[in-house]
């Protein structure tokens, strides 16, 4: 066996050992044959997002808008259903249009994968800590260093989430900086390019924001660095490379960064306060996690990361590297405390960025490469202590120190998590197109409000109308509204649409986890009774909603200036054919009281994703209403001339149209759609191109 072989044989252990004891529920559950899923997010937002994808992909296109969410939403704006990731097309092209859940849960997987492969990669090839002859960190450093990122506070905490799909991502990104200033060529920027977008396309703008600060970080004192000690002349012939590789990651991430902006400015993620955002900071009584692990291990990095850490401190040439390692541990620990220090203030009052993202204490996710770094530096000075005399045992001591020490800090590390690791067995808690009520749902094919009855969004995952979704910062601000006057008036249900609302208690947090009342309240509403009951699910019909789409007379329409009032003046008339238009030059009084009669007869239909079509007969001049959510990027056409949009009854979508109007056409054509479509395409194009170019050393 050559020493490459048994280098990769022994490192595969060791990332094999560390995944099985994180993963062990679901490894266990696959070799007994009774497969485990994870908890939370993963069912609820991420399984239905890729069951969306994955049907799209085999219809042939991803579209803009999505009518089976929410009442309908930016599906093209929404970076957490990651529709531009090659990791997701690979599996859509292995699982077929309708994945199971348990490709949602391989994704968690795969994404330890993709951090401890590349934190390998990366920590085997940095120059960090070596001498300018050395060769590179042993495969053994460098496998003990992987194992400490990859059960690094952070993502052995949010494992399930979106975020830690996206900070796997980090090493690889690093390694693309190290390999753009070893050589700086076509082909390093595209590399570096491409690691940055297969983060910010893996769905989690914080996950990004961290990533994308911290690589920052690295850039920049790895610049420097060099500069201090080769001058000027590489900092020139690296600049226009460091340059391309940038505007190049703009390119490839624009299709996620721009909408996903936009979309923040309307959603309830722009209602962050300092207060708000800083609720969760870590406080002082925390830090003793760094010393002994806690319930949660938000910041407990295990006793081989500070032996390791000693040993770095050590060394003269690997005592500055092991300092700033300290220094960005440090700062994360002051970021994620918040408000209990000024730091996180600082950083707030003066850095474009951190006004965005909520949770302080998720800046945990810079110890991790700080501590693998660290520790891969104290691990080589370790075995070279060892074999001074004997350079030929150098291998054998590393991997003896590798193994022996990756194997404590997993233990140390996984002693407090959750033994089931947030899996669980048994039945999937989402029901399928088989079950009854969901069938019952099918056959009537009217708009629901899915209060977890059949759960997991059904709507995007069986392809009907639900008014409910995913509750999350990203949701419409016009739509969280809405939800939060349900409790009150529970009317608003049939307003938009809805004949039957679904309820069922949490699969994880039981009754009042809802916007809904208890469905014994909602059975004792005037015209609503239980139509089917399942133990303790039941379909309870509302009573007759208001159609999706209606006219409402010239003569009969509400004028208002916000949507606060809008919502207002609608609550205690629904359900009827209203129409309460936002606009600057309102007119309608206080007493104003729309007629319910609907002058015309409408009918609607969708001939995809995209597109609604009305067709009108009998109307008279007034305001065309489709009870579908309002957004920025819809269009329309009136008998083939274009009409403006307009946002009715503070939530959903309308025209003015006049007498003997015939038809409506409703487009979702969002500007930056398209745009930035192309401007992703154009990356791929210049990526791969790049790829295909020879490199070449840098001079120095």
């Amino acid at each position: 066996m050559t020493a490459t072989t048994r280098d990769r044989l022994l490192a595969a252990l060791v990332w094999t050992g560390t995944l099985l004891v994180l993963f062990w529920p679901l490894a266990r559950g696959a070799l007994s044959g009774e497969p485990r899923f994870f908890d939370w997010d993963v069912p609820e937002q991420y399984w239905p997002d890729l069951v969306r994808l994955c049907r799209d992909l085999h219809e042939g296109g991803i579209p803009y808008w999505s009518p089976h969410d929410r009442g309908g939403y930016p599906y093209y704006a929404d970076p957490q259903a990651a529709p531009f990731h090659p990791m997701h097309w690979a599996m859509c092209a292995a699982a077929g249009p309708e994945p199971s859940l348990h490709w949602a849960t391989l994704r968690v997987v795969l994404g330890f994968v993709v951090s401890m492969v590349g934190a390998h990669v990366w920590l085997r090839r940095t120059d960090l800590g070596r001498d300018a002859v050395a060769s590179p960190h042993s495969h053994a450093a460098a496998a003990l260093g992987a194992c400490v990122l990859t059960t690094a506070p952070f993502l052995r905490h949010n494992w399930e989430l979106n975020l830690t799909f996206g900070i796997a991502w980090l090493p690889w990104i690093l390694f693309g900086i190290d390999r753009l200033l070893a050589a700086p060529s076509a082909r390093s920027a595209s590399v570096l390019a491409l690691t940055v977008a297969f983060c910010a396309w893996s769905g989690s703008p914080p996950a990004l924001w961290l990533t994308g600060t911290f690589a920052a970080g690295y850039t920049v004192l790895r610049i420097a660095a060099k500069a201090h000690e080769a001058g000027p002349a590489p900092i020139r012939t690296l600049a226009p490379w460091l340059t391309w590789s940038l505007v190049l990651s703009v390119l490839l991430i624009a299709v996620v960064l721009i909408p996903g902006q936009a979309l923040s400015a309307r959603s309830v993620q722009a209602d962050h306060t300092f207060e708000s955002l800083t609720a969760e900071s870590l406080d002082t009584a925390a830090l003793i996690a760094w010393v002994r692990p806690q319930p949660g291990n938000h910041l407990f990095v295990g006793p081989v990361v500070w032996l390791a850490a000693g040993a770095a401190l050590s060394a003269r040439r690997t005592r500055r590297v092991a300092l700033a390692c300290l220094l960005i541990a440090a700062l994360a620990v002051l970021l994620a405390m918040g408000q209990h220090t000024p730091v996180f203030r600082f950083f707030f009052d003066h850095v474009p960025g951190f006004d965005r993202f909520r949770l302080p204490h998720r800046y945990e996710a810079w110890l991790g490469p700080a501590a693998a770094l660290v520790t891969t530096l104290g691990a080589d000075v370790m075995a070279k202590e060892l074999t001074r005399a004997r350079q030929s045992r150098e291998a054998i001591a590393s991997w003896s120190i590798a193994l022996a020490l990756s194997f404590a800090h997993v233990a140390l590390v996984t002693e407090r998590l959750d033994p089931e690791r947030h899996t669980r067995g048994g039945a999937i808690p989402c029901r399928d197109a088989n079950d009854p009520l969901a069938r019952f749902v099918h056959d009537h094919d009217d708009r629901v409000f899915d209060e977890f009855a059949l759960g997991c969004r059904s709507g995007t995952r069986l392809g009907h109308h639900d008014l409910r979704g995913y509750q999350d910062p990203l949701m419409l601000h016009a739509y969280e509204r809405v939800l939060s006057r349900l409790g009150e008036r529970p009317g608003l249900l049939r307003q938009f649409g809805v004949r039957y609302a679904l309820t069922s208690p949490h699969f994880l947090h039981g009754w009042d986890h809802h916007y809904l009342p208890r469905p014994e309240i909602l059975a004792s509403l005037p015209h609503a009774h239980t139509v089917l009951r399942e133990g303790d699910r039941r379909v309870i019909e509302l009573g007759e909603p208001v159609p999706r789409a209606y006219v409402v007379p010239a003569r009969s329409v509400i004028e208002v200036q916000t949507r606060e009032e809008a919502l207002e003046r609608l609550a205690p008339l629904a359900p009827s054919a209203v129409a309460i238009l936002e606009t600057a030059r309102a007119r309608g009084s206080a007493d104003h009281v729309a007629s319910p009669v609907v002058s015309a007869t409408v009918e609607v239909s969708d001939p995809d994703a995209d597109t609604v079509v009305v067709s009108i007969d009998g109307a008279s001049a007034g305001v065309l209403v489709l009870n579908d959510v309002f957004d920025e990027g819809w269009t329309s056409e009136i008998d083939g001339s274009p009409a403006e949009v307009l946002r009715v009854n503070a939530l959903v979508r309308g025209v003015r149209i006049e007498e003997r109007t015939h038809e409506v056409i409703f487009r979702f054509r969002p500007t930056d759609g398209p745009l930035t479509r192309a401007l992703w395409a154009v990356g791929w194009l210049l990526a791969l191109l790049g790829l295909a170019l020879p490199s070449r050393r840098a001079s120095t």
